[in-house]
């Protein structure tokens, strides 16, 4: 792959402006860092995180930047949880254009030998 040259990173960062985007995980370290620069960039910012308060920081330094943002609590592990994050993104915005999937449940093991019920929702 060729080097991108640093005066040419950014040629297409607004390609995002107005952009529906779910960020999973997004209530703190480099998620929330995600959601604020997508915000930068004009999207439309829904924040979903186990932690409410987090998730709602986030959403308040999105809308710091002058972007829109909404902090939906979602427990990955669930899957109820994210089809309601899911449908919340849909119900409110009206269509869903960028996922980061970016929430992390830590699970020690053999991927090949993990099953639903030792991570459940995965």
């Amino acid at each position: 792959m060729p080097r991108i040259p640093d005066d040419h990173l950014f040629d297409h960062e607004k390609r995002v402006s107005g952009k529906v985007t779910l960020i999973t995980g997004g209530g703190s370290g480099i998620r929330r860092t995600t959601a604020v620069e997508f915000a930068k960039r004009g999207a439309i910012v829904i924040v979903g995180d186990i932690n409410p308060e987090g998730a709602e920081k986030t959403a308040a330094g999105v809308k710091g930047f002058g972007g829109i943002g909404q902090a939906v609590r979602c427990d990955y592990t669930s899957w109820d949880d994210l089809v309601a994050l899911f449908k919340f993104a849909h119900t409110t915005c009206g269509a869903l254009d960028v996922v980061v999937l970016n929430a992390g449940v830590p699970e020690a093991g053999d991927f090949e030998r993990t099953n639903e019920r030792q991570s459940p929702g995965a």
